[in-house]
């Protein structure tokens, strides 16, 4: 192997001018090879990437996804899903005003603008911080939520917590820079899915692809959206410390990816980065059937199936490159030229603002009564009940809540009846649980009770579909799921089509709801658990009338 390559270099040595040539198309080879790769796969210290399968859970490529990175203005996305959980627990509505705080009008760009003491509604500040990035908004949403907006901070780094975001930190409600305001691609993902699942009647507005806002016409600066097929949002992020960051939702052919690209070194690379992982990850991807779009909770996470860097063949990314560049049709000045300067930039001091009550369920007049989680007159929630006694099968019916029919499905019309095989379990079956207290249900209880925590095992277009996975779950888990009050709630979504939430309540605690979803996750459901904060049962409707009068 050795004689040849010498034998070449001196024939090349005769030759200066042929030893040239082939030096400088080897120079321009690996140049050229460079530049290929460059808008694709480039990898700085910053960068991070990851595709999910939002209908499983399972993860489809991962590149440095359980890494530190900065969010930049991903933070929103957290800001509104506190917002949106507000909305969702008749705290305020969207017509409702938030005032400008001296500290956020004090914030850099990209802004709004306001005065302190001028007002905007909150569907405004959805819309300004889905396309402008707006930091002034944010600043002063935080301080509508929570009093100040440090306060607010502490509640989102809670609010992570609790959705499974364990490496992420937040300390403002913007993402402008804190070298402590952390996260990684991976839980970066886990909140777009969860804000997709939790609020689908709100989730439309990162869809959002122009605000008018006075005299001024706002583009997203998402440029997927319209433009790459099946874009339904999510959100953009920019600073020098970050890079260029950006989490999209696609959702084309019954099926739904979640891609998360962090530190792209400019936001064309970015674009078509996230392209590419998109590209290849929808082959792999599930598709659900028409009618049963399921919007399954997160599993514990697998194990990432890491790529190699090198996934595109060099005949396919002068495409991709071109795509990415007709994404980018002009040059985005909020998230470039306005860029902060680097980590600590001074911000003004938070200024005390009068505190919303804390955003827990409002109770109503009937006791055990909680807030509503869908319009009360617009749709039915169906509870697969399983209250029950220490001895005996299940005597208790179907009560009303007002418009909303609880109606246990281990409940026969004549209560001597045994329950339905599909539904024997710890419950009703004295040989399948150990022997405890007595438990009677009466008229008024609570069907969840206050304070318990509960698990979500997937969301369903059909109630049936609902029903048929709480029963196989039953099934699954019948000793962890024994005591648990299995129910579906519905949602209305931004289409006016009602989606039905399959969840297990009245847990004792944190632990109980774990060891139930370890136990279902060991036989392939999906489950998370959902801290007391975090849930409301519908209420009746006649308790909104009073609380009106």
């Amino acid at each position: 192997m050795q004689g040849p390559a010498l034998t070449s270099t001196a024939r090349d040595s005769s030759n200066p001018t042929g030893m040239v040539a082939r030096l400088l198309t080897a120079g321009i080879l690996v140049v050229f090879a460079w530049v290929l790769a460059l808008p694709v796969h480039a990898a700085t210290p910053k960068s991070a990437a990851l595709v999910m399968d939002a209908f499983t859970g399972t993860v489809l490529y991962s590149r440095d996804a359980d890494e530190y990175r900065y969010p930049a203005s991903l933070t929103k996305v957290m800001t509104l899903y506190l917002l949106f959980e507000g909305l969702d627990s008749n705290k305020f509505t969207l017509k409702s005003r938030i005032a400008m705080t001296p500290r956020g009008a004090g914030m850099p760009p990209s802004k709004l603008g306001l005065r302190p003491g001028q007002t905007i509604s909150v569907e405004d500040a959805i819309l300004a911080l889905v396309t402008r990035s707006a930091n002034d908004v944010a600043s002063a949403m935080g301080a509508f939520l929570a009093g100040t907006e440090d306060d607010f901070a502490i509640m989102m780094t809670k609010r992570a917590r609790e959705l499974g975001m364990s490496r992420t930190t937040y300390k403002n409600a913007s993402g402008l820079p804190n070298s402590d305001q952390k996260t990684t691609a991976r839980d970066q993902a886990t909140l777009a899915k969860r804000i997709r699942e939790d609020f689908p009647q709100y989730y439309h507005y990162f869809g959002t692809e122009t605000f008018v806002w006075g005299k001024s016409r706002i583009r997203n600066h998402n440029h997927l959206l319209g433009k790459y097929e099946g874009t339904t949002g999510l959100k953009t992020g920019y600073t020098n410390a970050s890079g260029f960051n950006l989490t999209a939702t696609v959702e084309r052919d019954n099926k739904f990816l979640i891609g998360v690209v962090m530190g792209g070194e400019k936001a064309k690379i970015r674009d078509a980065h996230m392209i590419d992982i998109l590209d290849r990850a929808f082959p792999r991807a599930v598709a659900m059937k028409d009618g049963n779009t399921r919007f399954a909770a997160l599993a514990p996470a697998p194990k990432p199936i890491v790529r190699p860097v090198g996934l595109v063949a060099d005949e396919d990314r002068s495409e991709l490159f071109q795509l990415a560049s007709a994404l980018e049709d002009e040059r985005d000045p909020d998230e470039e030229t306005y860029a902060e300067g680097g980590i600590g930039t001074e911000l003004p001091e938070p200024v005390e603002m009068a505190a919303l009550p804390a955003m827990k369920p409002e109770l109503s007049g009937e006791p055990g009564a909680t807030a509503n989680t869908a319009p009360v007159d617009s749709v039915t929630a169906y509870a697969v009940a399983a209250f029950h006694k220490a001895e005996g099968p299940v005597r208790m019916a179907g009560r009303e809540i007002g418009n909303f029919l609880v109606a246990p499905a281990n409940a026969a019309i004549n209560p001597d009846a045994a329950a339905s095989p599909l539904l024997r379990t710890a419950a009703n079956d004295p040989a399948r649980r150990e022997p405890h207290a007595a438990q009677s249900w009466r008229e008024g209880d609570p069907l969840i009770p206050d304070g318990s925590w509960i698990i979500q095992i997937g969301a369903y277009a059909e109630q049936s579909d609902a029903v048929d996975s709480i029963r196989k779950a039953m099934r699954a888990a019948p000793s962890e799921l024994g005591d648990a009050v299995p129910v579906t709630v519905p949602v209305k979504t931004a289409d006016n089509r009602t989606l039905y939430r399959s969840r297990f309540g009245g847990f004792d605690g944190e632990k109980a709801a774990r060891n139930a979803c370890g136990r279902l996750a060991r036989e392939a459901i999906q489950c998370i658990p959902i801290p007391p904060s975090n849930w409301a049962m519908p209420q009746p409707a006649e308790s909104k009338e009073k609380r009106r009068g």
